[in-house]
């Protein structure tokens, strides 16, 4: 997260590897939403916290998009932050 836009990245598998860098203006941002996600395995073993992202996309079409694996006791902060920012530069 910085000042003017959020930067989603992320890291390709396989072989060669890599990762791939999204920047996202906060002002494209349409709508911010998080989950809880159930865990059948027991807390100490999967982050349960879930973000959605819906952007403005080409043509006034939305992108969505999913993190997640976020510590649970976190997802509350970040939530806030994002949505702060999209707020003071919706204006």
């Amino acid at each position: 997260m910085t000042d003017k836009k959020l930067y989603l990245i992320s890291l390709k598998g396989g072989m060669f590897g890599g990762a791939e860098i999204e920047p996202v203006k906060y002002e494209d941002v349409k709508n911010v939403d998080f989950d809880i996600t159930p865990n059948p395995f027991g807390k100490a073993q999967i982050e349960l916290g879930v973000l959605y992202l819906e952007i403005k996309g080409l043509f006034g079409g939305v992108k969505k998009r999913t993190i997640r694996n976020i510590p649970e006791e976190k997802i509350d902060k970040i939530v806030k932050l994002v949505r702060e920012q999209v707020k003071n530069h919706s204006k």
